[in-house]
């Protein structure tokens, strides 16, 4: 098995979570701060359209005792890129790209063919991999202009298509992809 892969996700192993969060994973559920959640059993994803939303996620974790980093490796919580698999080395995750377009990962030394855990209601046709515009941070504000809150949406003028884009921020429930 495996677990889908988009925009900027968070991977951690079930065994970890049980292990080392305090309620294991029937409290990680509980405590998720959006509604992208996926499990193949192994390997369980959230994911993230913005770094501050990772960055705090993560934060969370490592206050409940998961380790992020050391020597420049993954050890509990790992952070993949829909398009550059992980954003530093993990020996516990292999990355791989299925026939249809779409990311996934799998804990390595596991066969990943088969299914993909995806949350639900995910549809590859309404995914971020078809239906994508990948802006940088350091380009935000030259091709986005701010243009109001909404809920837990901040809304954009896309400033080259002209379209109004929904960047839906953790705590709200993420959208399976940007609304125009």
């Amino acid at each position: 098995m495996a677990v889908l892969i988009e925009a900027i996700n968070v991977i951690v192993r079930n065994e970890t979570i049980e292990e080392r969060y305090l309620g294991g994973m029937v409290q990680f559920r509980r405590e998720r701060p959006n509604d992208t959640f996926s499990s193949d059993g192994l390997l369980t994803r959230l994911g993230f359209m913005a770094p501050p939303d990772v960055k705090a996620f993560v934060d969370r974790l490592q206050e409940r005792g998961l380790e992020l980093v050391s020597d420049g490796r993954f050890v509990d919580i790992v952070i993949v890129d829909q398009h550059q698999g992980a954003t530093a080395e993990c020996e516990w995750l292999g990355y791989g790209r299925h026939v249809r377009g779409f990311s996934y990962v799998f804990l390595a030394g596991t066969d990943p063919k088969g299914l993909v855990a995806v949350p639900n209601g995910w549809s590859l046709d309404s995914s971020l991999t078809k239906h994508h515009d990948f802006v940088s941070n350091e380009n935000m504000a030259s091709e986005m202009l701010f243009l109001r809150h909404e809920w837990s949406s901040d809304v954009y003028l896309h400033r080259r298509t002209g379209r109004e884009v929904r960047l839906v921020r953790a705590g709200g429930g993420l959208p399976k992809r940007l609304v125009n």
